[in-house]
């Protein structure tokens, strides 16, 4: 290296330097060092060989050389002077930082231009600007200086490899599309407040990175005054929150998803919702949300926000197939499915989807499927994009989060269709109740009778004739009871209020004056706080009560004209039965009055005679009556009765027609057979028509003996029965059932009515009749009557 002298001076130039502290040297404009003086090769332990050519570059750091130089440059292309921080390597090994000044040297030739370079030791430096560069350079931010102006005059070494942009590059960042378009009017607004007012701004803005993804950055500026106050330049700090701001943004999508859900909104709102929240968050993809339909063969189209209509139709009632498309495969498989290059995907080959998605320029897919609560597949979220493959696989766990809330959304839609179609049968349900209630007549109520809470229907206030809005209370039913059967009714509250159900019937006296007939069945349903709670029906059984009224005198006259028709049929034995004792009697008279004319009179035979005479009238009395009783029309009187007795008067009665019909009698009556509480005339009439039917059964019989068994006995040991067992033409058992129809006859002039009157009339004595075919030959007919309490 040589050392140059000054023109037209004495002085050496290499002298000179070398007498200065500072570390010197000279470079031209390619890099190539011609000078270094003495301070340099000291420091750095370099000697003068080593430092001539690039030699020179090795004393800086080499994580430095790279960002020494491309600033040199940029202060070589612009003229501008500029400072360089690096740290230069001591002689002992030790780095230290620097801060170099570069300084062209005037000379025509620019390609050949000179360089002198001054090197001072920062760390030893009054100035702290130096050092503050140095340490931006250190930390993991982007940092840098602005001027007044906002002008860009330092950017650290985390901003230019951020950016992957030189730093003159960097200094374009109004104009080079750095900032996101839609956040330059922002930016602007905040720069000049700002610049005019002095006062700190902190925003957020997009800016674009070499990946040509725009990410979110905070941008905070603050400035720094002098001692008097003034504003002497900016430091900014850029800080990427890129991840945060798509966090809180997912999050704060996700919250109001779910409010949709939890406000019932249409489920293609909520799934249109979240497309577009996928799309905002996914910058340049496509979402599309497929409904799994409920035969599980095919998708319904939820959502597709993007996607024209032409492709939204070809979309609707997709077949789920695993070889036809991603979505059906992830619906069969329960599991993601990614193809980062549909073309070059063999599974998709030939099939019409893949032709869908080429001609919407899709190159990738991410299909995600839908978990319901039950652990079923209900649909498929998926993002399509134009090529950014490695952004689908980035851009799936993002997805897959707005999957639960589909899940959520989709599995609340059907719970709140199910629910809206339980209701509607609910509403239909309580109009057929209410209806039922109204044609039945029946009003229902649950009751809390210790605290005396009701609630009660409204057909149960209208059977009352209430106001509905009378509050409902025990009492309001209680004074309208009929006085008759207050104390049924206060019994049978009690024994509700002892947690007991209840059936009985009652009447009421409405404000109206109407009497009405009810019957009120309870039961408790359930226990609370050990109170019995009861649910029970009032029904308005008026109208059946007149009509049972009506049913039981149209029964009555008819069972008269049956023992009428009976005793028609009995007219030739009745005759008989009655002139039989009128005979004796006048042959009595005739016998007692000649004794009495005879001389001397015979009074112990015509008192004897006398005495017949009054027999055989008793007799004929005796006939009369039970003949008025069997013709009377009077209502139903019961009485305490035994069975054997109200028989003998019927087989008395009916004898002689019983024996000219050729009909042997026997009968066997029990002994102290217990009594029976019975309506006489109705019972007499039951047995009299067993027993003409039994002698009609034997009529035509030749062969053998016409016998007729009536017996009595105990049925159980509540109830008593009575037989009549014939030897006639005996009963079908497949038909016998038949013979107590109303108006079914075996007999060629029969009415029909008498074994279905007989029946109605031991069924109202709480009994049963009923028939049997004879082991031999013959039939029995029966009937059995319970005991009376006594």
């Amino acid at each position: 290296m040589r050392r140059e002298s000054h023109a037209g001076t004495s002085l050496d130039f290499g002298s000179v330097v070398d007498a200065l502290p500072a570390l010197i040297w000279m470079t031209h404009a390619d890099g190539q060092s011609s000078f270094a003086n003495r301070a340099w090769s000291e420091y750095t332990g370099l000697a003068i060989e080593e430092t001539v050519g690039l030699g020179w570059q090795t004393a800086i750091h080499p994580d430095d050389v790279a960002l020494f130089m491309q600033t040199w440059d940029s202060i070589r292309r612009s003229g501008v002077p500029n400072e360089i921080d690096a740290r230069l390597r001591r002689f002992d090994g030790q780095h230290r930082w620097f801060v170099f000044r570069p300084s062209p040297l005037p000379e025509d030739d620019l390609l050949h231009q000179r360089w002198c370079w001054l090197g001072s030791d920062a760390d030893e430096r009054t100035a702290t600007d130096g050092r503050l560069r140095r340490l931006f350079d250190m930390v993991p931010l982007q940092a840098g200086f602005l001027n007044t102006a906002g002008v860009l005059e330092f950017t650290n070494l985390q901003s230019l490899k951020d950016f992957d942009m030189t730093f003159e590059e960097l200094k374009q960042w109004t104009t080079s599309g750095i900032i996101h378009v839609d956040d330059h009017q922002n930016n602007l607004e905040n720069m000049t407040a700002l610049l005019t007012t002095g006062e700190m701004f902190d925003s957020q803005i997009r800016m674009l990175y070499p990946d040509g993804v725009y990410r979110w950055t905070r941008a905070k500026c603050v400035p720094v005054r002098d001692a008097q106050g003034n504003v002497v330049r900016y430091v900014t700090f850029q800080i990427d929150v890129d991840d945060l701001k798509r966090a809180e943004d997912l999050l704060a999508a996700e919250v109001r998803l779910l409010e949709r859900v939890a406000r019932s909104e249409p489920l293609g709102q909520i799934l249109d919702a979240l497309s577009r929240h996928v799309e905002e968050l996914c910058v340049g993809c496509f979402c599309i949300v497929l409904v799994v339909a409920a035969d599980r063969k095919r998708f319904h189209l939820g959502a597709a926000p993007k996607l024209p209509n032409v492709f939204r139709d070809s979309l609707e009632a997709i077949s789920i197939d695993r070889r036809e498309d991603p979505c059906s495969l992830a619906v069969i498989e329960k599991t993601p499915v990614i193809t980062t290059d549909l073309t070059q995907d063999p599974r998709w080959t030939d099939c019409p989807w893949l032709r869908v998605m080429t001609g919407l320029d899709f190159d990738s897919c991410c299909a995600l499927p839908i978990q319901s609560a039950s652990g079923e597949v209900s649909g498929v979220v998926a993002a399509h994009r134009s090529g950014h493959a490695t952004r689908v696989l980035q851009e799936a766990d993002l997805v897959d989060r707005f999957t639960k809330i589909a899940g959520i959304a989709i599995d609340r839609a059907e719970s709140d269709a199910v629910l809206q179609a339980r209701e509607r049968e609910l509403r239909e349900a309580l109009v057929q109740l209410s209806e039922g209630q109204r044609l039945s007549k029946t009003g229902s109520f649950t009751a809390d009778l210790q605290q005396d809470r009701h609630n009660w229907s409204a057909e149960l206030y209208h059977i009352f004739e209430i106001d509905p809005g009378t509050p409902a209370h025990l009492d309001v039913i209680r004074a309208q009871v009929h006085p008759d059967d207050l104390q049924l009714f206060d019994a049978e509250t009690h024994r509700r209020l002892e947690g007991s159900g209840s059936d009985f019937n009652f009447r009421i006296l409405t404000a109206e004056g109407n009497e009405k007939h009810l019957r009120g069945v309870a039961q408790i349903i359930e226990h609370i706080g050990g109170r019995p709670i009861l649910m029970g029906a009032v029904q308005d059984i008026t109208q059946s009560k007149q009509a049972e009224e009506a049913l039981n005198r149209t029964r009555g006259e008819l069972a008269h004209v049956a023992r009428v028709a009976t005793l028609n049929a009995m007219t030739a034995s009745i005759a008989h039965e009655v002139s039989q004792p009128l005979s004796g009697i006048l042959t009595n008279a005739n016998t007692c009055v000649r004794m009495l004319a005879a001389t001397p009179p015979n009074l112990p035979g015509a008192a004897e005679t006398a005495r017949r005479a009054i027999r055989d009238a008793n007799r004929a009395t005796d006939v009369i009556q039970r003949l008025r009783a069997l013709f009377s029309t009077k209502p139903p009187v019961m009485e305490i009765a035994d069975l054997n007795d109200v028989a003998r008067e019927v087989i008395a009665l009916s004898l002689g027609e019983l024996r000219r019909n050729g009909a042997i009698l026997q009968t066997e009556f029990a002994d102290e057979l217990p009594p029976v509480s019975i309506d006489r005339v109705q019972l007499q009439q039951v047995i009299l028509n067993l027993l003409l039917n039994a002698a009609d059964a034997m009529a035509g019989v030749d062969d053998r003996p016409r016998a007729l068994l009536v017996r009595t006995a105990l049925h159980d040991a509540d109830s008593v029965k009575l037989l009549v067992k014939d030897s006639g033409i005996g009963v079908d058992p497949d038909t016998v059932e038949k013979l107590f129809g109303a108006f079914y006859t075996t007999k060629a002039k029969g009415m029909g009515v008498g074994l279905s009157i007989s029946r109605s009339i031991i069924a109202r004595h709480d009994g049963r009749l009923w028939a049997e075919a004879n082991q031999d030959r013959g039939a029995t007919f029966a009937f059995c009557i319970p005991r009376a309490a006594l």
